[in-house]
């Protein structure tokens, strides 16, 4: 056999292996027959659920959180550093790893400069503590304007 006849061999195994996959995909969907399509069952698609409308008052409000809330003290505030800190602490870090960053950076004197590895890590960090703060405390630290 030639080249092309192992060509055209092979051509062929492929489109009847693609023919089989396709008549045993509509048995297995409930069809009575592959030539039609009447009676098949296609699989209903999962659906996604809508988030709720505000996370964090949905979650307050449950009956435990509420009771722990009541326990607890009923605490809130309008400062976004304090939510970032919480919703950080709360969510995605140790208490005690958090206690160890704050400690390392207060100990950093108004004379010294944090020299950071990570330059986008030290930027994307920068570009929060912006988020964060009024452009008014972020343009009054000398050391700031000057990089």
């Amino acid at each position: 056999m030639t080249s092309v006849g192992w060509i055209m061999t092979g051509t062929v195994v492929i489109v009847v292996i693609m023919i089989a996959g396709l008549v045993w995909a509509l048995w297995k969907h409930g069809c009575g027959s592959w030539l039609s399509v009447d009676g098949c069952r296609i699989p209903d698609m999962p659906s996604i659920p809508e988030p709720p409308v505000n996370r964090r008052e949905d979650r307050a409000l449950d009956d435990g959180n509420q009771a722990m809330r009541l326990a607890s003290g009923e605490v809130s505030s309008r400062s976004q550093l304090v939510a970032f800190l919480y919703v950080l602490m709360r969510d995605a870090l140790a208490i005690g790893a958090v206690e160890d960053a704050f400690i390392n950076a207060v100990e950093l004197t108004s004379e010294e400069k944090a020299v950071f590895t990570n330059g986008w890590l030290a930027n994307y960090a920068k570009y929060l503590a912006s988020r964060l703060q009024p452009t008014s405390d972020l343009a009054a630290d000398p050391a700031e304007a000057s990089e």
